[in-house]
């Protein structure tokens, strides 16, 4: 039997564990943990991690043959504080002819920056404000997201990008 399970402890650490009947010497089952798409541990068989610093997060299920990535797929992915703020939400929707994105965290020592994508192309870059919410005009229909960069005190710049969404 084969069996991934996953999980994000008390909002603070990500954990992870592979069991499989799979004896093979010419493939690897690995779970890598990864900040965006900087790699920051990976494990065969169990992994745990905790971060230091706020951020993204993903746990990734890896196969691996010669050294060689040959599947990779996203198992987890959630926003971890790391004891300096937490992310309550984060609201995106369309309101009449408007975008609008509202980053919702339980504290105000934070700046925020914003690339608005319009079919998958960046439309406008707002650099950092202390705004956490913006509105932004359509000026005609298709797909919108919008990439946004979080800014603690201690510049720590954490990034997330939100689901299209058609207009």
């Amino acid at each position: 039997m084969n069996a991934i399970e996953t999980d994000i402890v008390n909002k603070e650490t990500i954990s992870g564990k592979i069991e499989s009947i799979y004896d093979s010497r010419d493939i690897q089952l690995n779970l890598v943990v990864k900040e965006g798409k900087k790699e920051l541990l990976k494990g065969i068989d169990s992994i745990e991690y905790t971060p230091t610093d706020p951020g993204f997060y993903s746990l990734i299920f890896q196969v691996t043959k010669e050294d060689k990535i040959v599947y990779e797929k996203e198992l987890l992915k959630g926003f971890i504080g790391a004891g300096v703020y937490e992310l309550n939400s984060v609201d995106f929707r369309a309101i009449d002819d408007e975008i609008e994105i509202k980053i919702n965290t339980d504290t105000n020592d934070l700046t925020y920056a914003y690339y608005i994508y319009e079919n998958g192309s960046i439309k406008e870059k707002i650099m950092y404000q202390k705004n956490n919410e913006l509105r932004f005009p359509v000026q005609k229909s298709g797909s919108y997201q919008v990439q946004y960069f979080i800014k603690d005190k201690n510049g720590k710049i954490s990034i997330n990008i939100t689901p299209r969404l058609k207009v």
